[in-house]
């Protein structure tokens, strides 16, 4: 066996294992925002996957390594989605603005129910778990404010502070 056909194999292996979490999350997303988080249980979820709960088990320590996935997924989405905005220097500061809030509503509207999930059920996660996600979303927080401060630089934003409290 080749070295590309091994690294082919662990990749199509990922890619698999991606797409079981995916829908373990997705699924758990529609019950914890149905029922709330502390009425959903695994087997409810395994239930409306037709799989296992020892399924679930290999994909996921407990439900609540389930719920930080949901909740954190949101704020990963928004910061892969400003990095190449940022780096990208060939448009304006306004242009990339736009681009950005573009791509946060495709987020917001694509992951709703993960947000909301996020909302009401902070509550239920570990807390360096959500001090973990806090501190992604301050650094969204932070990465907008430097396109607001790039743009205040070029005299396209006239504003007073560019830091979001």
């Amino acid at each position: 066996m080749t070295a590309a056909v091994t690294v082919t194999q662990a990749n199509l292996k990922h890619e698999v294992s991606d797409f079981k979490r995916r829908r373990i999350r997705e699924e758990a997303s529609h019950l914890f925002f149905e029922q709330g988080y502390e009425s959903t249980t695994l087997d409810a979820i395994a239930q409306r996957l037709d799989v296992t709960k020892p399924f679930l088990y290999t994909h996921y320590a407990n439900k609540a390594e389930l719920l930080y996935d949901i909740c954190r997924t949101g704020i990963l989405q928004s910061l892969e989605a400003i990095e190449p905005i940022l780096e990208d220097t060939t448009d304006t500061s306004v242009g990339r603005l736009g681009r950005l809030v573009e791509a946060v509503l495709t987020i917001i509207f694509d992951f709703q129910e993960f947000i909301v999930v996020y909302e009401r059920e902070e509550k239920n996660l570990d807390e360096a778990q959500a001090r973990e996600i806090r501190e992604h979303r301050s650094l969204f927080d932070h990465k907008v404010a430097t396109l607001l401060e790039q743009g205040q630089a070029t005299k396209e934003f006239e504003f007073v502070d560019s830091v979001l409290n």
